[in-house]
């Protein structure tokens, strides 16, 4: 999570750290957080318009790309 933490400042947005990590923009928020069941990092993506979500899931796969070397 760290490092994911660590992309997620590099971006422009407000960085929200109450239930995970949280980049939050205008019209969305990109969040990620440990599952509580599972040994995994989910992913959750919000967007206003459909413009915005597709924005929101480009930088998601940027931030994943860039963390996890893909």
């Amino acid at each position: 999570m760290k490092a994911i933490e660590k992309m997620v400042k590099k971006e422009k947005g407000k960085l929200i750290k109450l239930d995970g990590i949280k980049l939050k923009v205008k019209n969305g928020f990109i969040l990620f957080r440990k599952s509580g069941t599972e040994p995994l990092i989910r992913c959750y993506i919000e967007g206003l318009d459909e413009k915005t979500f597709g924005e929101m899931k480009i930088l998601k796969d940027k931030i994943v790309n860039s963390t996890f070397n893909y």
